[in-house]
């Protein structure tokens, strides 16, 4: 005797079943009766429907001669991330349900996992690690930057979105990850113990007697904390002048790198966020000055995000002088909008930010107000000086004389 909770299970199937067999045969009769001429559609919805008989195509094609068999899910999320991919713009993404699951939202705008912090390398397209802290998984791991990392759990890197990338990485505190790393030519396995830590971002020196150093390694959720401290520590050592260093600081957290600016700025408008038929958002300063004496701000190629949007606020509002190499130019905001058929999630650019000038920074980045060659950075290494940092020295030197 079948249940009834059984048969309602068996129609279910059967009913399922029928709309597949359904929605196959209308699709193969639809497109048959578009070729034929038989169904009249006109240009624009012609060539849109057409453009997905394209693409079925095209999986047909690849499941019937590629050289191995690919898993149809594979064929499928490759279509889905190629149509976000095309935005081109550097920012939006498509991501599975099960790398968005991954995600830590407390950790949103950090590059930083286990102890490590991650970018895409140009060369290889693999994620390579720009520095590791102390006392973490990776840093115990004896990983140091310019490691690239192969491969996560299995999972190859190649390609792979930096957060993605950072959300395998990062998990319950105790339990294992997996990952392959290059180092020069050597390659191998390592397990990580995931641990919860406190990783510092701001470090803090002493150039000479009148001139401090601070250098962020992002503007992540300590940041301003970290930074107030900095700034105590500048005003014990009775510094007159400090240099602020975010040559590759990736960026971060908006809030974090605005109220960091804030410690400059008298009250005003910091900067805002535009986006597509929708009234800007606005952070200004609150008058709260930490700090009143002279700024220089170091930066590179490879300075990115909100640390362009705190540089170029200090410099819009003449508080600072920035020197280095134009910055990447890649500031904008981001949101996250979850699929409903499926649980997966596209990531797209919804606005950017301007600076209260009217500049944006997306595309452009900032011009420093004393360029420095790529050149000169190199002659520099090799000698083992650091020419930024000498020259952001000799200009404060000039402003404290003066001032």
């Amino acid at each position: 005797m079948i249940s009834k909770k059984k048969m309602y299970y068996i129609l279910l199937v059967v009913l399922v079943a029928a709309i597949v067999v359904a929605s196959l045969v209308t699709f193969y009769f639809t497109k048959k009766s578009i070729e034929s001429g038989e169904i009249y559609l006109k240009g624009e919805e012609y060539n849109a429907l057409m453009k997905y008989f394209e693409l079925e195509d095209i999986r047909n094609i690849i499941s019937e001669n590629y050289i191995r068999e690919v898993d149809e899910d594979t064929l499928v999320q490759g279509s889905l991330r190629g149509v976000v991919d095309s935005l081109d713009d550097g920012y939006s993404a498509f991501y599975s349900e099960e790398d968005y699951q991954n995600f830590d939202e407390n950790s949103e705008g950090s590059f930083i996992a286990l102890g490590m912090m991650l970018e895409r390398d140009a060369a290889t397209d693999y994620m390579r690690v720009t520095r590791v802290f102390a006392d973490t998984p990776a840093y115990d791991a004896n990983i140091v930057a310019g490691d690239l990392i192969l491969s996560i759990d299995g999972s190859d890197t190649q390609y792979m979105e930096v957060q993605t990338a950072l959300g395998r990485l990062r998990g319950i505190d105790g339990t294992k990850v997996t990952i392959r790393t290059r180092s020069g030519e050597k390659e191998m396995d390592l397990e990580l113990v995931r641990k919860s830590v406190d990783m510092q971002v701001v470090f803090t020196n002493m150039v000479n007697e009148e001139i401090g150093y601070i250098n962020v390694a992002e503007f992540s959720n300590s940041s301003i904390d970290e930074f107030q401290k900095a700034l105590e520590t500048m005003e014990d050592e009775k510094a007159k002048g400090i240099i602020i260093d975010l040559r590759g600081t990736p960026g971060g957290n908006i809030s974090q790198a605005c109220k960091v600016a804030d410690s400059f700025l008298e009250a005003g408008e910091i900067c805002s966020s535009m986006g597509r038929d929708k009234e800007a958002t606005n952070w200004n300063s609150t008058d709260s000055v930490s700090w009143d004496k002279p700024v220089v701000i170091i930066v590179d190629r490879e300075t990115a995000g909100v640390a362009e949007v705190f540089a170029a606020a200090l410099q819009d509002r003449g508080r600072a002088t920035i020197l280095g190499e134009q910055t990447f130019g890649k500031a904008a905001v981001t949101s996250y909008y979850q699929v409903p058929s499926t649980g997966d999630m596209v990531k797209l650019v919804t606005a950017e930010y301007y600076l209260p000038s009217g500049a944006k920074l997306t595309g452009v980045g900032i011009t420093p107000d004393e360029a420095i060659s790529e050149a000169d950075l190199e002659e520099g290494t090799a000698e083992n000086n650091d020419i930024a940092l000498l020259r952001a020295a000799k200009i404060l030197n000039d402003q404290i004389s003066q001032g």
